[in-house]
């Protein structure tokens, strides 16, 4: 995943390091299996939209099936209801990452939904390590440790993964193929990649696309203490603060050309996944598996907006549901 290494300025091995708080996890994750992963996901998105005639719901219809399936097949969650999981965690998602407390109903959906994941891991869990899967290789990892990591611990991590992908994966994927949209300039260039067989351009271009649409503009902070940003610049004790990282991808001073679609731009342009201890979680999930499930709708001849309200993102919250596309080969 080389695109992964330049937007973080890590390798993957810096990614473990500073995922260390969880070495089960690591143990269990590799490059290799996430390209496998990756490769499964482009097979799948192909077949979907070779069956698809002249429409397709690019969210609904091919972005989060394919990111649930990721849940089952790879991490080994048993997924009941495949139209109703992907809200589960949607629902998690948005009351962990909102900037802003939650209203009451958020919080009763984010229960709710945290409740079926748990419980879908859970009866996983009860099966035993009979598939070869992340959730099973740690039931073997702890049949061989006396019990560590624990059953606790073993459903924290997967409900996490799980979190960290479908909500997320969905958002980050929708907001790449909005911009592709909205900009005959990111479409054109997004398919001449794919179109040449260039995959790490064709990841250059909707990350860059990304960019002027990230998943979170900005990122709340609380002050604990009284803090000095520098002289004159002091933040009381209890100050909120929003951490823009879209505005920061956005600063002339350290951006060049800032306002330019140019896939080409180093990764200290990039701020798409965080850094250190707080990397994103699926970062290394959505990079190597959105643009695979993108480049089939892409290899199409002409993708645009269906016409009227189909055409235009309907929400779970700040999550895309649905977003239709017409399809010309």
């Amino acid at each position: 995943m080389p695109f992964l290494n330049r937007l973080s300025g890590l390798t993957f091995s810096d990614f473990e390091r500073n995922l260390e708080s969880e070495p089960a996890l690591i143990a269990e994750i590799t490059e290799k299996m996430l390209l496998a992963q990756a490769n499964a996901a482009a097979q799948e998105a192909g077949a979907i939209v070779g069956a698809a005639q002249r429409e397709l719901d690019a969210m609904g219809g091919l972005v989060t099936p394919l990111l649930v399936g990721i849940c089952e097949r790879y991490y080994g969650v048993p997924v009941s209801d495949p139209s109703m999981f992907p809200l589960w965690a949607m629902a998690v998602s948005n009351y962990l990452f909102d900037a802003f407390p939650a209203a009451a109903d958020a919080h009763a959906q984010a229960r709710a939904g945290a409740e079926r994941l748990c419980a879908a891991v859970d009866e996983a869990i009860a099966g035993g390590p009979a598939a070869d899967t992340v959730l099973g290789r740690l039931l073997a990892a702890q049949a061989q440790a006396n019990g560590v990591p624990d059953n606790q611990t073993i459903r924290t991590i997967i409900v996490s993964l799980v979190t960290a992908i479908v909500p997320t994966g969905t958002l980050a994927a929708g907001n790449m193929l909005e911009m592709l949209l909205r900009r005959g300039d990111m479409m054109t260039a997004a398919r001449e990649a794919t179109g040449t067989g260039d995959d790490e351009l064709l990841s250059r271009c909707l990350f860059e696309a990304l960019r002027f649409m990230p998943i979170s503009p900005f990122w709340r902070r609380d002050a604990k203490r009284d803090f000095f940003l520098a002289p004159g610049k002091r933040l009381p004790e209890g100050t909120h603060v929003l951490a823009s990282t879209y505005s920061a991808m956005f600063d002339a001073r350290q951006v060049r050309q800032p306002n330019r679609f140019d896939p080409t731009r180093p990764a200290s342009d990039y701020m798409l996944f965080g850094h250190g201890l707080h990397y994103c979680l699926g970062g290394a999930f959505a990079s190597a598996v959105i643009p695979a499930i993108l480049k089939p709708l892409l290899l199409c001849r002409i993708v645009a907006r269906a016409p009227g309200p189909r055409g235009q993102r309907a929400f779970f919250a700040i999550f895309p549901e649905r977003l239709f596309v017409t399809l010309q080969r």
